[in-house]
C-alpha cells in the first residue's frame, strides 16, 4: 500500500509547481547542502548525509513549491534540513570511538575470514530463507513457475486478515535478521556484480510470487543498490554507468507507470514517457500537497508516551511478548487525513513525507527534534562503516535506506530494519571485537622480550 494519494496516478495530472519558490527552495539547499559537505569527512560521511538530504529536497522540499502548500512549510523544510545537519556534526565525535574499534579490530578479523566459502552459503540461506513463504503456510512453491497476477488488494486484504502463525512470524523475523549477514556477505561477490544483480533479480521474483505483488519501491531501493555498488567498485566505467542509468529511464519510467496501473487492477493504457513521467513526479513530489499539509492544519499530534513505547520496544522480539500497544505512526496518520479507520473500505496508507512527519511527532516548535535525531542516527551508521572495507554492501544498503525509505515511508519504515533487523548482527560484530581484542592482550603476553646485548 502507501502513496499520496490513488487519484495522483489518473492519467494527465500535471506537475504544478511555483518555480519563483521552488528556486529559492533550491538555492537555500544547495548552500545548506555546501555546509553539510564541510560538516562530514570522507566518502562514507558524505554519502549517507548527503544522500539523506537529496532524499528530502526530493520528497519534500520540490513540494513545497505545490500550489495549495503553505509558505510556512518551506520553513519547516529548512529547519529540518539544517538540523539534520548539525545532529550529524554532533554525532562524528560522538561516535568516533566506534569508528576506531571497528578499523582496528573488525577489520582485521573479517579480513582472515575472506577467502571462507561460508559467505556464500550465507548469501544462499538467505535466497531459501526469502522462499519460505511459499512453503508455509501453504504450499505454493509451484507457483515459481507460474507466477499470480499482480494484486495490491491481495496485499491489503492478507495485512488486516487477523493475526499471522507463530511459524510465519518466525519466519518474518529470520529473514529480518539475516539481512545485514546478506549485505556482508555480498562482499564477497564485489568482483562479480553481474552475479550480484542476478542475486537481487531472484530475491525479488521470489518476494512478488510470494505476496502476489511488489512494491515500486522496493524494486528502485534494489535497483539503485546495484548502480551504487558498481559506482563505488567501478571508478573508471562511471561515465558509461551514468549513460547507460540515464538513457534507461525513459522506458523505467513506463515500465513503473504500467505496474502500477495493473497493481491496483486497471488497465494499461497507450501513453506516451512525458504523461508516466508526469504522474509519477505527481506522486512522489506530491506528499507534501496531499497529505503534509492536511495533517499539519489538521492540528494532530502523536502520544509521545506511545511512540517512546514503540521505540523502546522495537528490540523486543514481539514473537515472544506478542504485540505491544506504540504508536503506529502511518496508520494514525492515513487515518487523520482520509478520515477513516485503519482496514475500512477505501482506507490506505498515505505517505506525509518527512517534514510533515516531524511536525507531527514534535509540533510546530519542536519539530527539529526529529531532525537532530536522524542526524545523530545517520553520524552512528556512518562511523560504524567508514573504517571497514568488508562493510561497503552493507553501508550502501544503510544508505539507500537513509535517503530513500526514510524521506518516503518516514521513521516508521527506517528504524525496525536498522534496530529489529540489526540486533543480532550488533551482537555478532560485540563478540566479534571482543575476540580480537582478547586475541590481541594473549598476543602482547606471550611475545617475546628483547634482551640487552652483552656489548
Amino acid at each position: 500500500c502507501g502513496g499520496a494519494s490513488r487519484a495522483s496516478w489518473a492519467r494527465g495530472r500535471s506537475v504544478e509547481l511555483d518555480y519563483l519558490r521552488l528556486v529559492l527552495i533550491l538555492s537555500g539547499t544547495v548552500l545548506l547542502g555546501s555546509v553539510a559537505w564541510l560538516a562530514a569527512r570522507g566518502r562514507v560521511q558524505r554519502f549517507i548525509l548527503l544522500g539523506t538530504l537529496v532524499g528530502l529536497t526530493f520528497y519534500s522540499g520540490i513540494g513545497a513549491a505545490a500550489p495549495g502548500v503553505a509558505p510556512a512549510f518551506t520553513a519547516y523544510f529548512f529547519f529540518l534540513f539544517a538540523a539534520i545537519i548539525v545532529g550529524f556534526h554532533l554525532g562524528r565525535p560522538l561516535f568516533l570511538p566506534v569508528s576506531e574499534r571497528m578499523g582496528r579490530r573488525l577489520g582485521p578479523s573479517l579480513g582472515s575470514m575472506e577467502p571462507a566459502r561460508l559467505w556464500y552459503g550465507v548469501i544462499g540461506l538467505y535466497i531459501v530463507v526469502s522462499a519460505l513463504p511459499l512453503l508455509w503456510p501453504e504450499w505454493r512453491l509451484h507457483e515459481l513457475l507460474a507466477p499470480p497476477r499482480p494484486d495490491l488488494r491481495y496485499v491489503f486484504d492478507l495485512r488486516f486478515s487477523g493475526e499471522p502463525d507463530t511459524l510465519t512470524r518466525l519466519i518474518a523475523n529470520l529473514q529480518v535478521v539475516a539481512t545485514p549477514f546478506f549485505y556482508l556477505a555480498l562482499y564477497r561477490l564485489r568482483h562479480r556484480l553481474a552475479w550480484v544483480a542476478g542475486v537481487f533479480v531472484v530475491l525479488l521474483y521470489v518476494s512478488y510470487v510470494a505476496a502476489a505483488s511488489i512494491s515500486r519501491g522496493e524494486v528502485l531501493r534494489h535497483l539503485g543498490f546495484v548502480i551504487l555498488a558498481a559506482w563505488f567498485l567501478r571508478p573508471r566505467h562511471r561515465p558509461g554507468i551514468t549513460a547507460a542509468t540515464l538513457a534507461s529511464l525513459p522506458l523505467l519510467v513506463m515500465v513503473a507507470y504500467w505496474y502500477g496501473r495493473v497493481r491496483i487492477g486497471g488497465a494499461v493504457e497507450a501513453i506516451t514517457a512525458g504523461e508516466a513521467l508526469t504522474a509519477l513526479l505527481s506522486t512522489e513530489w506530491g506528499f507534501p500537497r496531499d497529505v503534509g499539509m492536511p495533517l499539519i492544519e489538521s492540528g494532530a499530534g502523536v502520544d509521545l508516551g506511545r511512540y517512546l513505547l514503540w521505540i523502546v520496544t522495537l528490540p523486543i522480539p514481539k514473537l515472544i511478548t506478542g504485540p505491544i500497544a506504540g504508536a503506529r505512526i502511518n496508520y494514525e496518520i492515513s487515518e487523520i487525513v482520509l478520515g477513516l479507520p485503519a482496514g475500512s473500505a477505501g482506507w490506505y496508507v498515505v505517505l506525509p513525507g518527512l517534514v510533515a512527519e516531524s511536525v507531527y511527532l514534535f509540533g510546530p516548535w519542536l519539530f527539529w527534534l526529529h531532525g537532530l535525531f536522524i542526524g545523530l542516527l545517520a553520524a552512528f551508521f556512518a562511523r560504524l562503516a567508514e573504517q571497514v572495507p568488508q562493510f561497503l554492501f552493507l553501508f550502501l544498503y544503510v544508505a539507500v535506506m537513509f535517503a530513500f525509505v526514510l524521506n518516503r515511508g518516514g521513521i516508521a519504515g527506517l528504524l525496525p530494519p536498522l534496530v529489529n533487523g540489526f540486533l543480532l548482527f550488533y551482537v555478532f560484530l560485540l563478540l566479534m571485537v571482543m575476540i580480537h581484542h582478547r586475541q590481541e592482550r594473549s598476543g602482547a603476553h606471550q611475545a617475546p622480550v628483547a634482551r640487552p646485548s652483552g656489548g
